[in-house]
């Protein structure tokens, strides 16, 4: 069979994206997103974010996620705001990217009245 066979294609299937990470919010405003292989996600309150959240404490873009196609796929954060994000308590300088595990938590404000940020899951 070659590969332009209907039936080689059938069994070869279309090239799709696995769910590789999710973000489950800590708080009820915010919806849990799932982030796939070889795609950055954009968080922050700018309209073209990918993942759009609307708090004024939160930059326009205020991070970025990055999830590397390899075995395990893994998922990095980068920093870009101003107010600063958080991983596990620790704070990431502005431009700063770390690895993310399951059970990582990610804070993206501090010190408002509601807790913005995600917990971080392997799916």
């Amino acid at each position: 069979m070659s590969a332009s066979d209907p039936q080689s294609l059938r069994e070869i299937g279309p090239k799709r994206r696995v769910m590789a990470w999710r973000l489950l919010p800590l708080n009820d405003n915010t919806a849990s997103c799932s982030l796939t292989s070889n795609k950055v996600t954009s968080l922050g309150r700018h309209p073209a974010s990918d993942i759009r959240v609307g708090e004024l404490v939160l930059s326009a873009t205020h991070c970025k996620f990055y999830v590397d196609d390899c075995t395990p796929p893994t998922l990095r954060i980068q920093d870009l705001s101003s107010n600063g994000t958080w991983v596990n308590e620790k704070r990431l300088v502005k431009g700063e990217k770390s690895n993310l595990a399951d059970g990582d938590r990610i804070v993206l404000s501090r010190g408002s009245d509601k807790l913005i940020g995600y917990d971080v899951e392997y799916a």
